[in-house]
């Protein structure tokens, strides 16, 4: 009979490590975020934003009294730092090594990477192989689209700019705006597919959508 490794007392210590080590260095990156700014003016600023956390709550989590910080609290104080959460679980950018779960080491940027979903399938540790996953493609599908959308209006504006006297040139600025235009339909269809949530279809120019260039 295989045991089951979670209940393992040397796994519970090893978890248990992993744990309190992210919350020492997000508590850290917090402290370093607020820089000359008291905890006073973080709870305030936290209040402000509608989801008050006390200056006792934050000296004690920055100083390893307070042993947990939930997803809220993290969103919250990132908010108020003016820094993106992710940049307080992975603060040393780029290169700082952080184990990114129990026995898996990266560098920060690579952490980063992972956990926003910004490179699919290039991480080797088979027990985040996640590139295959509808919610890896999601991810992946909505920033690509989001992306040729942000080009599309300049792409259009070239061809409209190019000379009808200039076949050549004209046929290939209108090629290139039809390609782009043909990917975001792809791409919406795929986000789709895979339980994406679109306001509303894409136009026939390729515009239009959640995350339709403004």
């Amino acid at each position: 009979m295989v045991s089951n490794p979670r209940k393992s007392p040397l796994s519970c210590v090893v978890m248990g490590q992993w744990d309190a080590e992210t919350h020492v260095r997000v508590a850290s990156a917090i402290k370093s975020a607020r820089g000359n700014r008291s905890a006073q003016w973080l709870a305030d600023t936290t209040m402000a934003l509608g989801y008050p956390i006390s200056r006792a709550q934050i000296a004690n989590y920055e100083s390893g009294r307070k042993k947990t910080l939930d997803i809220a609290e993290l969103i919250i104080l990132a908010a108020a730092l003016g820094v993106p959460p992710v940049a307080l679980l992975y603060p040393e950018l780029p290169d700082g090594e952080v184990e990114v779960l129990p026995g898996w080491t990266a560098t920060s940027w690579d952490a980063l990477t992972w956990f926003t979903g910004t490179v699919v399938s290039s991480h080797t540790n088979s027990r985040v192989a996640w590139g295959l996953s509808e919610g890896a493609q999601l991810v992946d599908a909505v920033r690509k689209r989001r992306d040729l959308m942000l080009r599309l209006p300049a792409l259009q504006a070239r061809a409209e700019a190019t000379s009808a006297d200039d076949r050549v040139l004209r046929e290939a600025a209108l090629l290139e705006v039809s390609t782009v235009r043909d990917e975001i339909h792809r791409l919406s269809a795929v986000i789709q597919t895979v339980g994406g949530v679109l306001n509303n279809a894409p136009t026939e120019d390729g515009s239009g959508g959640a995350w339709s260039a403004q």
